[in-house]
């Protein structure tokens, strides 16, 4: 045993994760999760001389020592004391199956009441997604005849496959859990589908650009099934890989490229539409936010979903008949026939001649995927299934790459909502149950009659909702002080958003267009706007993770991402374009302009300085603080400590390290967070 005075690894701690920690007068109490979904685990270590490690002796622990007293808990939180620890936890969730000889699951362990609630819930947000597909997805085709009929006869069809293919694995991974657990639980299935946030990126990143580029709809449609199949199996590469990408890139970046196109492509446009249409949308608008946001409870348990959809019917009814504003509902409703799935094999394989085009949207788009399939599993994991991370993410690819090859041109992925199901009493049911509704509501093209009746301003009101909570999560979700970074990794999506609007409006409008504009007017610095814009998502992660480690003066990784920077440049899959008209096109291949150079250049200079930042860390700014007064152990001392300085952490005596002083410093808006954690 023996003193640090510098930051040092805990090896006992190393590969666990979720961590929550207790630090005492002399002790310390962590509670973590070892891998993803696995059991939770609670070290103690430190002084034990009045039993405050729990351990049920007296004495010391130099290393972590696993409380065998709380196994099969889940700790909420945590708080230690001078000489004591309290912990707040409760038993996992188990419910008691009834199994018949040979291990045979019962009828009742499968369905019950609570799969009822959990389906007409989980329903309810696949029914707004349809609604809004089948409205919108002809659109970014092109609006013409064919368009209208691959969305109806193909992608519906698709989509009603894909969730046959993802909720059959995930009802039988449950059921296989549940046969192992041996009567102790009951497992909920994981929620699966479609995300409407990836949805979305499809629709206006990848979809309308394949149309705008080609005239034909259903070569963006083909452009878009291999995009979603590339997808898939980016996941299944990144599956050996899950801890790695953890490590490598930081939480706040991945936030931030989330928060950026859900505030912006999931958010602003419809924010529009409802504002646009203020009659038979804020209502509903209203009830969104008292459900989801409040938690009010409606009569007879309805969900909020339903309620708003009610209040959209009624306030659409009274628009058609006093005509307050333009009536936005379907006026004719599709012919009810039989759509089965279409193999589309042909289209997967002619998409793949676009695979430069949309590799920079589909890489990161594919790694967010994972990193929320992860944390999907670690709440399940914290409702008490514990599911296996890596055969969970190899059901969301396979069902990503099945679905694009019957047709569906969107990726799936694990919904976080597992606890809520699991709350409200849901076994294997409620999967099968939705599995059916959308079967039947896609197979016979039956999508469009819940059109004529619902205002879509007042379904995409739950869409606004969840691009608020997205952008809102981003902030409170990352580690203490990375604010900034995920502030900046948020500008490439503005800039992307921006210019789909102003490509937009000089396209509708005639005369000029975006290329002369460029041209006439440098002052706007277009050309800047664009470049941040193409491959933004790549841009957004480079961004914000060089802001984090730069923030946190990790130079050696900040430099890392400086040169991972410049071969994104050089490949062209960011920062690379060419503008043709109205028309904005990624250049993809080695060094494919000259502004793929200049940016592979600059970011090699960012790396050597970064590098020789870490070099040269003394040459650091010091900070200067004010003497304070230092209360000690026995009495009060008027020597004030000496001011801190960073990057000199040996040099700190720790007689000065009392409440007053650690006060002082936390309070320093110019500390990084890693520095803050140190000295808490």
């Amino acid at each position: 045993r023996e003193d640090r005075t510098t930051p040092t690894r805990v090896g006992a701690l190393e590969g666990v994760t979720g961590l929550l920690l207790g630090c005492g007068g002399y002790h310390t109490v962590v509670a973590a999760t070892r891998g993803f979904g696995g059991d939770s685990v609670v070290f103690c270590f430190g002084r034990n001389d009045d039993g405050q490690l729990g351990l049920g002796d007296a004495e010391n622990r130099v290393v972590p020592t696993v409380c065998s007293q709380l196994d099969g808990v889940h700790v909420q939180s945590m708080a230690a004391g001078w000489a004591h620890t309290v912990i707040v936890a409760h038993k996992r969730q188990t419910e008691q199956p009834t199994f018949g000889a040979g291990s045979r699951i019962s009828l009742k362990d499968v369905v019950s009441r609570g799969d009822f609630d959990a389906f007409f819930a989980f329903f309810m947000n696949v029914l707004l997604q349809l609604m809004i597909i089948r409205q919108l997805a002809a659109v970014y085709l092109g609006g013409s005849p064919e368009a209208h009929a691959i969305v109806l006869d193909r992608v519906l069809p698709g989509i009603a496959a894909t969730l046959v293919i993802g909720h059959s694995a995930m009802m039988a991974q449950a059921f296989l859990a549940t046969l192992a657990a041996r009567g102790s639980k009951v497992f909920t299935p994981q929620p699966h589908g479609i995300n409407s946030m990836v949805l979305f990126a499809y629709l206006q990143l990848i979809m309308s650009p394949a149309f705008q580029s080609s005239g034909d709809p259903a070569q963006a449609w083909g452009t878009t099934l291999f995009a979603a199949c590339l997808s898939g199996l980016t996941q299944l590469a990144c599956v050996p890989f899950t801890e790695q990408i953890r490590k490598v890139v930081p939480s706040a970046a991945l936030f931030s490229a989330l928060a950026g196109t859900a505030i912006t492509f999931l958010t602003l446009n419809f924010t529009f539409q409802i504002f646009a249409r203020p009659f038979t949308s804020l209502v509903p608008l209203a009830v969104v936010f008292m459900s989801f946001s409040a938690e009010i409870k409606f009569p007879l348990g309805l969900p909020g979903g339903f309620m708003a959809l009610l209040c959209g019917v009624a306030l659409g009814q009274l628009n058609s008949v006093f005509e307050f504003e333009p009536d936005t509902t379907g006026s004719t409703a599709d012919p009810v026939a039989l759509s089965p799935p279409y193999l589309a094999i042909f289209e997967v394989v002619q998409g793949a001649q676009q695979f430069g085009q949309v590799l920079p949207t589909v890489l990161p788009l594919a790694l967010l995927t994972v990193v929320n399939n992860m944390a999907a599993l670690e709440s399940a994991a914290a409702a008490g299934d514990e599911y296996n991370l890596q055969m969970s993410l190899i059901i969301d690819a396979f069902a990503t790459i099945g679905g694009a090859f019957l047709g569906c041109p969107f990726p799936t992925s694990i919904f976080i909502g597992h606890p809520a199901y699991k709350k409200m009493g849901a076994k294997l049911g409620y999967l099968g149950f939705n599995m059916l509704a959308v079967g039947a509501i896609c197979f016979s093209a039956a999508t469009s009659l819940f059109l004529l009746y619902i205002p879509l301003e007042s379904v995409v009101t739950v869409l606004l909702w969840i691009g608020v909570v997205i952008t809102a999560q981003a902030f409170t979700s990352i580690p203490r002080g990375a604010a900034g970074s995920v502030a900046i990794g948020m500008i490439p999506a503005c800039a992307a958003w921006s210019l789909e609007l102003i490509r937009t409006i000089f396209s509708a409008l005639p005369g000029r267009t975006l290329q002369e504009v460029m041209v006439a007017a440098p002052q706007l610095y277009l050309d800047g706007l664009i470049s941040i814009a193409a491959g933004y998502l790549l841009v957004s992660l480079v961004l914000s993770a060089l802001y984090y480690h730069i923030e946190e003066r990790r130079f050696a990784a900040a430099a890392g991402w400086a040169v991972a920077a410049s071969v994104f440049s050089a490949t062209g899959m960011m920062h690379s374009f060419e503008v043709h008209g109205n028309t904005v096109s990624s250049m993809v291949g080695w060094f494919p302009s000259q502004r793929s150079s200049v940016f592979c250049f600059v970011y090699l200079l960012v790396a050597a300085v970064l590098a020789i930042a870490r070099l040269c860390s003394g040459l650091q700014e010091d900070i200067s603080l004010p003497p304070l007064p230092v209360c000690g152990g026995g009495g009060t001392d008027s020597t004030p400590p000496p001011p801190w300085t960073p990057g000199s952490w040996d040099s700190l005596d720790p007689s000065h390290v009392t409440p007053e002083y650690i006060q002082r410093d936390l309070t320093n808006p110019l500390l990084t967070e890693h520095q803050t954690l140190v000295m808490q």
